[in-house]
């Protein structure tokens, strides 16, 4: 795990969240990267099975990078998160792990930062692992 942070949800204020970001690393063919996340519910309401969607924890947005010393934004290069959020599921205190891929920077960025939905505060710095 690189970094983690424990955020509330905007339509279920009472729940807390874990984010973890678990890595951001180069993929081997020297033009892509993936971000892998861990999505952790505490005292989320679920449905009648107890059972948690994707969807119900991060809405349907994608994760995008931000590239300060260089001016950058990176947005994922396939359709928002690689699983359909609808279709995976979690129960509370249990880990969902989800990944995204992007651009590999070009210019020689060390690190961005890490932006997995827009109302929760961004992950500063993230190292890209190559």
């Amino acid at each position: 795990m690189v970094v983690k942070q424990t955020v509330s949800h905007p339509k279920r204020p009472a729940a807390k969240i874990d984010l973890a970001v678990l890595s951001l690393k180069a993929d081997g063919n020297g033009k892509t990267m993936t971000l892998r996340v861990a999505v952790t519910p505490h005292d989320f309401p679920g449905r009648s099975d107890g059972t948690i969607t994707g969807y119900e924890l991060l809405d349907d947005r994608s994760p995008y990078l931000i590239d300060r010393a260089h001016l950058k934004r990176y947005d994922v290069v396939s359709p928002k998160w690689a699983s359909n959020l609808l279709n995976i599921y979690t129960t509370d205190g249990q880990p969902l792990v989800e990944y995204a891929t992007y651009a590999l920077p070009q210019d020689g960025a060390g690190s961005v930062d890490v932006w997995v939905e827009e109302y929760w505060p961004p992950f500063r710095d993230v190292p890209i692992l190559r």
